[in-house]
């Protein structure tokens, strides 16, 4: 694997990659409870485990 794809695991990113990870398990657990019929809750889950909004026109 060449070296521009590893990820040193005491670095800075990979701590930020991983933190983000758990956060975006914690997110989506509790997505995973809501009841079927929560568009609204559903869509504020979905972005902030993307990170931005929503584009017009997504259907969950």
């Amino acid at each position: 694997m060449p070296g521009d794809h590893l990820m040193r695991i005491r670095s800075a990113e990979f701590q930020a990659m991983a933190e983000r990870v758990l956060r975006a398990t914690e997110l989506t657990s509790r997505l995973n409870v809501l009841p079927f019929e929560d568009e609204a809750g559903k869509a504020g889950l979905f972005e902030r485990i993307l990170g931005r909004p929503l584009p017009p026109g997504v259907t969950i």
